[in-house]
């Protein structure tokens, strides 16, 4: 995170059922951007997985690395690194947090709706952000 933000317009598309990097720390990260008066737009698609947009039937891949058990946050302006719920500062020791809460596995593939529903929602954005006087 860092307190020097542009406040451009910002358009977040979730899979609701992502489990690599899942819709709720996204979620959560869009409202902070809302904090700073920067614009959000999030946009979930309650059934969709990884890589939505892929016309790949969804599977679950052992390999891949993945967060969603990490709750860390890295201040850009200080070079910190501090656990989010109690904002403990772990800098020194963020090798060793990542190594214990990065776990392996996540389902990645497309979704038919939500693959048809993001150009139109993508459209949409692009053209309430950029009209004129808007």
């Amino acid at each position: 995170m860092s307190e020097r933000l542009t406040k451009a317009p910002m358009l977040l598309l979730l899979g609701g059922q992502d489990d690599y990097t899942p819709a709720g720390p996204c979620r959560d990260y869009a409202a902070w951007f809302k904090s700073k008066s920067t614009e959000t737009t999030v946009i979930a698609y309650p059934n969709a997985y990884h890589d939505f947009d892929s016309s790949r039937r969804p599977a679950f891949v052992r390999d891949l690395v993945t967060g969603k058990n990490c709750d860390g946050a890295i201040d850009l302006d200080r070079f910190t690194v501090a656990i989010r719920p109690t904002g403990e500062d772990i800098t020194t020791r963020a090798t060793t947090y990542l190594r214990n809460c990065l776990s392996r596995g996540a389902t990645v593939g497309g979704d038919d709706e939500a693959r048809r529903r993001t150009p139109e929602d993508v459209k949409g954005f692009v053209k309430r952000v950029l009209q004129p006087g808007g």
